[in-house]
């Protein structure tokens, strides 16, 4: 400034310019589930790749979601519908034929909890000054404008179980995702471009673990 105010008319001035250095904030997903939130695994696919065991089936399961067949989830009906006491009313049996189809699908369905598919997504977009601090509404903003408000896991399967307690085959669903900006707030309503951005994610109550109540005819 000082030699701008120096200048005289038709002259020349020289100004020095110094680059401003541009820095890009990651947005890392969380999902806020049973009053926590904790970060989403990057699936670059369809199919939930985070295992799950299952107990009371005719051998050991520990495997992905897409591996639960029907004949599984009927060992595990089998099983429970066997506890039932002696002289137990076909309701009875009924009800704990629910149970077990219950407990399936919410073991499938916790493993999908932690997975999003990030196949079209790009959580490299929300850029500024390096060093410059950001605000939520920064952060909410970007996220609209590159299509990452509502994000989804991969796909896995669920059961449900007839009148007769048996396993129909499955259904293929997955979980939508959509932006909490309140928990999102609660982890910083501020930062940094250049560091990390955290953004957190609730599954949409059209989406959340079906249960089962009743079984199908």
């Amino acid at each position: 400034m000082d030699t701008i105010a120096r200048g005289t008319y038709g002259g020349q001035v020289y100004i020095s310019v110094v680059p401003v250095a541009s820095a890009i904030s990651t947005i890392t997903p969380y999902v806020y589930t049973d009053g926590n939130s904790k970060s989403l695994n990057s699936v670059n696919g369809n199919a939930v790749t985070t295992k799950l065991q299952l107990d009371h089936t005719t051998k050991p399961f520990n495997d992905v979601p897409s591996n639960v067949t029907r004949d599984i989830a009927q060992q595990v009906v089998d099983y429970y519908v066997g506890t039932a006491a002696a002289g137990a009313s076909d309701t009875d049996k009924r009800n704990l034929a629910i149970d077990g189809i219950n407990y399936v699908n919410k073991q499938i369905y916790d493993a999908a909890l932690n997975e999003y598919t990030s196949s079209n997504l790009d959580f490299n977009v929300f850029k500024g000054q390096s060093g410059q601090q950001w605000t939520i509404a920064d952060l909410t903003g970007t996220l609209f404008a590159n299509n990452l408000w509502t994000i989804h896991s991969p796909s896995f399967p669920l059961f449900t179980v007839d009148a007769q307690n048996h396993v129909p085959d499955s259904t293929t669903t997955n979980i939508s995702y959509s932006f909490d900006s309140v928990h999102t707030g609660l982890m910083g309503l501020t930062g940094t471009f250049g560091n990390p951005a955290k953004a957190v994610y609730d599954p949409s109550a059209v989406t959340q673990l079906p249960h089962v109540t009743a079984p199908t005819k």
